[in-house]
């Protein structure tokens, strides 16, 4: 490991405790690259949350995509949200 937190995730993190009411039940699964599409797959379908959401970098994609595969193919029923991607060209976004 020794990723560490991006700073969107602490971003959301200050702003869930901060903003949602306190009957709102939140977490956010942080994890390095270290971890296998199929752990992460696991350790979600195991939180039996309401939603689920990526944030999806160029760098990621490619895992995050398969770990919506893993899910699905588990009959995962809660909606999964994407962040796009960006891609960066000649300067311009």
């Amino acid at each position: 490991g020794g990723g560490g937190t991006t700073l969107s995730l602490l971003y959301l993190s200050r702003y869930a405790s901060t903003y949602l009411s306190a009957d709102i039940h939140w977490s956010l699964i942080d994890r390095d690259f270290d971890a296998t599409p199929e752990t992460i797959a696991e350790e979600i379908e195991r939180t039996k949350c309401d939603v689920v959401g990526f944030a999806c970098y160029i760098w990621n994609i490619g895992r995050v995509l398969r770990i919506i595969e893993l899910l699905k193919e588990q009959d995962f029923a809660a909606p999964i949200i994407q962040s796009k991607v960006r891609i960066r060209m000649n300067g311009l976004i």
